[in-house]
């Protein structure tokens, strides 16, 4: 079994005078099924949100009076267990484990250690990791939010006619190639070397061209007052 990795223990609702609401995980591949509007959706939406997910989950009539989710995880070879808790209105995310807490932003930041993209993907033994952002060569740091489409899956995603890899952003290909690969074999791009934007190279080539034009001509017209 790999060194690295977390699995999912519990992910809880809480709310002022509510009884927690909770839903259990198990070891290895978790599916959550059932009859429509009984609330699939909402629970991976709000896995989704905890990992640093931009949009709150849906609002559901079950859920009314809850404000809080909270999701307990566990590193594949180690007993400890992290706890990460986050209002449904969004903002940071709170990380507690035994003997210590923490603020952690949901934005990742390849500079700041401080969010929650960076401290997953150290469970995941992928910190620091770089991927293509673009076909020119161009990289960035590896975020946790480029993992969590493969990771936790929805229906859609389930019937979709395309990739499983691929999303449907046609934008993304590159940096999603590039994940998929890295996860594959374990090597990333932090080697590759950028190309110029060749905008950028047009342009440049155009402003020395008229710098140089510009003192050949003042010579020119030095030479022909002499």
């Amino acid at each position: 079994m790999s060194k690295y990795g977390f699995k999912l223990i519990r992910l809880s609702l809480t709310g002022q005078g509510m009884k927690e609401a909770s839903v259990p995980f198990s070891e290895g591949l978790n599916v959550i099924y059932g009859p429509s509007d009984t609330g699939k959706t909402f629970i991976i939406q709000c896995i989704d949100f905890i990992f640093g997910g931009k949009i709150s989950p849906k609002e559901i009539r079950e859920a009314a009076g809850y404000d809080k989710i909270s999701l307990v995880i566990s590193p594949w070879t180690s007993p400890e267990e992290y706890k990460l808790t986050r209002s449904l209105k969004g903002g940071a995310i709170t990380l507690n484990a035994e003997g210590y807490s923490r603020k952690l932003s949901e934005k990742h930041s390849g500079e700041n250690e401080d969010n929650v993209s960076r401290f997953l993907l150290r469970l995941t033994g992928l910190d620091g990791k770089r991927v293509l952002k673009n076909k020119n060569g161009e990289t960035h740091s590896l975020s946790f939010r480029d993992l969590v489409r493969l990771v936790v899956v929805d229906e859609e995603e389930v019937i979709s006619q395309r990739s499983p890899y691929l999303s449907s952003q046609s934008t993304n290909k590159t940096k999603e190639k590039s994940v998929f690969r890295l996860l594959l074999t374990g090597l990333d791009d932090s080697s590759i070397t950028a190309i110029e934007d060749p905008k950028i190279s047009k342009a440049r080539k155009e402003a020395k061209t008229e710098v140089i034009q510009q003192l050949l001509s003042e010579s020119s017209r030095e030479l022909n007052e002499m």
